[in-house]
């Protein structure tokens, strides 16, 4: 019998905690006490219910805040597009002026190259023809300086035998003589 005193005065007092609650929240409508743990659960519910709704829009507002940040950044992207695009075709112009520009000169290096390649071998052989002649021009200077000491010593023997003085030497140029300079006409001497 104490047992039941304690159930209900509980329950009163979770009918009137209950009651209370739903004052603060504008629900005025009669509650009997039967109904009292459907109206707790459905109470329980609906604040939980609440809670997920104020963190959900919190979630809304929080997406919506980024969705909007992303716009701008899209509209900030689709001006800069255009011109990032612009300039990277001027730039990729420019790689292609230069690489062309730098293909023509290296092509102008190498014509200059072999040029001086030719060149070098075309002196290199005009010196070797330079030695080679040095070389046979010493050969014939010792010949014509032994001939020379040759006939010296022929014609100071020839000389000895006759007793008579030896002649000079001369040196005989062969080949064409050269060409005579004209002379003067009588009008030019005239004038004179």
């Amino acid at each position: 019998a104490g047992a039941a005193p304690t159930a209900s005065s509980s329950s009163g007092s979770s009918f009137k905690a209950l009651r209370a609650k739903l004052n603060s929240l504008n629900y005025f409508q009669p509650l009997s006490e039967e109904s009292l743990a459907l109206a707790e659960k459905l109470l329980e519910d609906i604040l939980r219910s609440a809670e997920n709704l104020r963190g959900l829009e919190k979630s809304a507002l929080s997406r919506e805040r980024e969705s909007k940040e992303r716009v701008a950044e899209l509209k900030s992207l689709r001006w800069e597009n255009p011109r990032l695009l612009k300039e990277n075709t001027e730039l990729h112009r420019r790689v292609l002026d230069d690489s062309c520009g730098h293909r023509n000169q290296r092509k102008q290096w190498a014509d200059r190259i072999t040029a001086a390649d030719g060149e070098i071998a075309h002196v290199q052989l005009l010196q070797q023809l330079g030695v080679s002649r040095g070389a046979e021009m010493r050969r014939s200077a010792e010949l014509l300086r032994s001939q020379v000491s040759e006939m010296r010593r022929l014609d100071a023997g020839v000389a000895d035998n006759s007793g008579s003085r030896p002649r000079p030497s001369s040196i005989t140029i062969r080949g064409q003589a050269p060409p005579r300079l004209p002379e003067a006409d009588d009008g030019s001497r005239r004038a004179q």
